[in-house]
């Protein structure tokens, strides 16, 4: 309960549900695999994924205020972010204030994006 008024407080916009969902997650969440993979130096090359992908790309990418300029509030950062972008084109790359679950904290901005991408598709 402590934990769910936590993920709650922190996560206002959230439906009840998404905070359900988030504490269940952690609770059957490996910490032991997980930290393995971080230790192993866990890895990936983000820009050769996206310039292999042969269908449209669309990236939803956190932008948080106060974020160094470049760099945004997520994972995809510096010269990841930059090679993604120029890969999938500015009007595919969207960047949107918040944290990790974006589609949680603003889901009617999300199915706007997500739906002007489709209608971008079947228009062109």
């Amino acid at each position: 309960d402590t934990f769910w008024q936590r993920v709650r407080q922190a996560n206002p916009a959230w439906a009840d549900a998404d905070v359900e969902g988030s504490v269940a997650a952690l609770e059957v969440t490996d910490t032991k695999a997980i930290a393995r993979a971080l230790r192993s130096g866990l890895t990936w090359d983000l820009p050769g994924l996206v310039g292999a992908v042969q269908v449209p790309v669309l990236v939803v990418a956190a932008r948080q205020e106060g974020a160094n300029p470049g760099q945004g509030g997520s994972a995809l950062v510096g010269p990841d972010r930059d090679a993604v972008r120029r890969l999938v084109g500015e009007d595919r790359f969207v960047e949107v204030s918040g944290g990790h679950s974006l589609h949680r904290a603003q889901p009617d901005r999300m199915v706007e994006i997500i739906s002007g991408f489709a209608a971008s598709l079947s228009s062109g």
